[in-house]
């Protein structure tokens, strides 16, 4: 098993309990997607935020200039290639940036002169081409997820209500997205949430080993078989790059089924994404890493 490993301080390649550091010192490590033949990543931090791209060894071909991308200051969050364009989520603006190559254009649905809504992770449905977008407002009700057709245009907006969640508001959070079998998973800092696309219901799954308050979830992946969750060190933000972090593996029902322990210096993970085999949780291309 192979996968590429956003962090707060690196960029790292975890290939069979060896960790490969890739890129460090370009702040903090966002969002990892590919295309046929590219791989991107975004960074953001001590300098203005870019897009790197590497080519199928992992060799850097420089970044993505932002006359191209927009002024994204320092909101970029997950990225999402499909159909030869960039999706960027961007807290900042509160938008979706794209990119076809040529031109930039946003999706939003409401102010972009600041970070109103967090709009932060983004996921294509793969049978109905729909896009699926979070949006964690912060401490906010609820929480939201914005539907899109296949055009962009918007579909539904789905409301997660937080008082049926243990959790206090203020660490009812939100990040991923992904939709398997009517239930829509995102991560609160240290649940998987569940929502049923039918009944509405949402549900608390608690995860063996995680303590709440203790372990912040971050960064979805899934294979067919297993599910790939971050879990790092619950900490104020400007700390988070601190304490170790690990990946949970667990089977469909979110029975942890083994620990995949970190090096203590790598900090919270951002974003995983599975490298052999379909991610089902990415865009569902084969990733051009040899």
């Amino acid at each position: 098993m192979r996968m590429l490993i956003s962090t707060h301080k690196a960029f790292v390649l975890w290939e069979d309990g060896k960790v490969t550091l890739l890129h460090e010192g370009a702040g903090i490590y966002y969002g990892i997607t590919w295309d046929d033949h590219r791989i991107f990543l975004v960074a953001r931090g001590n300098q203005p935020s870019r897009m790197l791209v590497f080519d199928n060894t992992m060799y850097p071909l420089g970044t993505l200039p932002y006359k191209h991308l927009g002024p994204m200051g320092d909101g970029p969050h997950q990225a999402l290639f499909w159909d030869g364009i960039l999706y960027v989520t961007n807290t900042q603006r509160n938008r979706v940036e794209c990119w076809d190559g040529t031109d930039i254009f946003f999706l939003s649905w409401g102010p972009t002169d600041g970070d109103h809504d967090h709009v932060n992770s983004i996921w294509r449905e793969p049978t109905a081409g729909t896009f699926w977008i979070a949006e964690h407002r912060r401490n906010k009700r609820p929480k939201r997820v914005r539907v899109l057709n296949p055009d962009h245009s918007l579909l539904s907006t789905i409301e997660m209500d937080p008082d049926s969640l243990s959790l206090p508001p203020s660490h009812v959070g939100m990040h991923n997205v992904y939709v398997e079998n009517g239930i829509l998973y995102t991560l609160g800092p240290s649940l998987v949430i569940g929502y049923d696309l039918d009944t509405q219901e949402v549900e608390e799954i608690e995860l063996e080993g995680v303590v709440r308050y203790k372990h912040y979830l971050r960064a979805l992946a899934r294979s067919p078989e297993h599910f790939y969750i971050g879990a790092s060190n619950f900490a104020p933000r400007k700390e988070r790059e601190l304490g170790a972090s690990k990946i949970l593996v667990t089977n469909a029902r979110f029975e942890v089924q083994e620990e995949i322990h970190m090096d203590y210096e790598w900090g919270q993970i951002m974003e995983i994404r599975l490298i052999d085999g379909p991610d089902l949780a990415h865009n569902g291309l084969p990733c051009p890493l040899v």
